[in-house]
């Protein structure tokens, strides 16, 4: 049977829903912690500060999505492509009228 166009073979999973493995993992680990969270805290307590941070850190990346780095362009060297606004703010009242009712 061959391709056939507008023919849909399933229909996936609903938009902006999650990955049930990936939900099953995360409700796992937030369990695990759940049920360890004074063995947890002991041996927090016991790290070295650096340590400490470090490995609330690390769980917490299990909580809070982690951000896509962006890259910036710098453009301040370059024109702002405002002078139609600079040009616009020089022009009398007069002037304004006269161009807006020329554009109509």
């Amino acid at each position: 049977m061959p391709f056939e166009p507008g023919h849909k073979f399933g229909l996936g999973r609903p938009k902006n829903s999650k990955n049930r493995s990936s939900l099953k993992v995360k409700n796992s680990i937030a369990l695990l912690l759940e049920n360890n969270m004074e063995l947890l805290q002991k041996d927090l307590d016991q790290m070295n500060p650096r340590d400490r941070v470090n490995s609330i850190l690390q769980l917490l990346k299990f909580n809070i999505p982690t951000m896509k780095s962006i890259e910036v362009e710098d453009l301040s060297s370059e024109s702002s492509g405002l002078e139609w606004m600079e040009e616009l703010m020089s022009l009398n009242e007069k002037d304004v009228n006269d161009k807006l009712s020329r554009n109509e």
